[in-house]
């Protein structure tokens, strides 16, 4: 656990964002306070509303470590009145000059953590993020799954695949700050805060990726990345979609990437309409450019499959 150090000064700000998770939230605090560092850290915990006990729970802790808990505390919930959380509550407080996240359901098992990171930031200016690998846990299940997290050197890498896992990163505040007064994603109205961030980072200064795991990212039943309805998946994978062509035209990528995107796009929207309707995927896959042949048999396939099986 931290203890106070003689330089009051906070070199890493933490983010945390919790609705509705008092099931979870002790272990999260837990990894933030195990944290074992010769610096100051702070967690700007922002609670948006919950109506179960995860206010209380944030309380206790803030009273008890009164030197790491910043906490934000709702009335009204901020995300249904399109309230940029982010931008509006969180980042203009942040103290430090690096930031890392977590949200209220994931959790940190490595005590050094935060250490390593701000090490190997401190020792290599030229990079902006450094990440690590993340362990599932799913919690249906009540198991550990696989291990997440890969490396990523470069922005057209990034932009294929998300490869990062939240839960792990480490960032400069200067880039995340740059980013907001670049591009200024309210506009766009992204499903996501993370991955146009990732994007931007990775055009402007060099990543780092720490193959080991510190984190545990818990896969719950519905979220807004994994919706027990496919009509909200397929939102959030047209809003993933828009990310990359948004990144690929700011960053003049050739016209026969941002085809080869499309069609990835365009092949994973099908697999999703396949949990709606054979037809409707169907329909959808004979309207669709950009997808290769090996692509167009793959989903052939898939329909086929899902028509045999029904």
């Amino acid at each position: 656990m931290t203890t106070s150090k003689p330089n009051s000064d906070i070199l890493v700000s933490v983010i945390c964002l919790t609705y509705n998770h008092s099931s979870f939230i002790r272990q999260c605090l837990d990894g933030f306070v195990m944290q074992e560092t010769n610096f100051n850290y702070e967690v700007i915990i922002h609670d948006d509303a919950s109506t179960d006990d995860t206010q209380d729970i944030i309380k206790e802790y803030a009273q008890k470590y009164t030197d790491i808990f910043v906490p934000i505390l709702q009335k009204e919930n901020q995300y249904s009145k399109h309230v940029q959380i982010g931008s509006t509550f969180i980042y203009p407080i942040c103290r430090g000059k690096y930031v890392a996240f977590c949200e209220g359901d994931d959790y940190w098992t490595d005590p050094l953590k935060l250490q390593r990171q701000v090490d190997f930031l401190e020792s290599h200016p030229e990079y902006g993020l450094i990440h690590t690998q993340a362990k599932e846990y799913i919690q249906q299940e009540g198991r550990f799954g696989r291990i997440i997290g890969k490396n990523v050197s470069s922005f057209e890498e990034l932009l294929r695949k998300d490869t990062i896992c939240t839960l792990t990163v480490m960032v400069r505040r200067e880039l995340v700050a740059k980013y907001y007064e670049d591009i200024n994603p309210s506009q766009y109205n992204w499903k996501m805060g993370d991955y146009p961030i990732w994007l931007y980072c990775s055009t402007k200064m060099k990543m780092h990726f720490l193959p080991e795991v510190t984190s545990v990212y818990r896969v719950l039943q519905s979220s807004m990345s994994h919706s027990l309805d496919p009509r909200k998946t397929l939102e959030f994978s047209h809003s993933i979609k828009d990310v990359k062509m948004f990144f690929a035209n700011k960053e003049a990528l050739p016209i026969a990437y941002k085809n080869i995107i499309d069609g990835e796009m365009q092949t994973e929207e099908i697999c999703i309409l396949l949990s709606i309707s054979p037809k409707v995927a169907y329909d959808r896959l004979k309207q669709s450019n950009n997808i290769t042949i090996k692509q167009k048999i793959y989903l052939y396939l898939k329909i086929l499959q899902k028509i045999i099986l029904r």
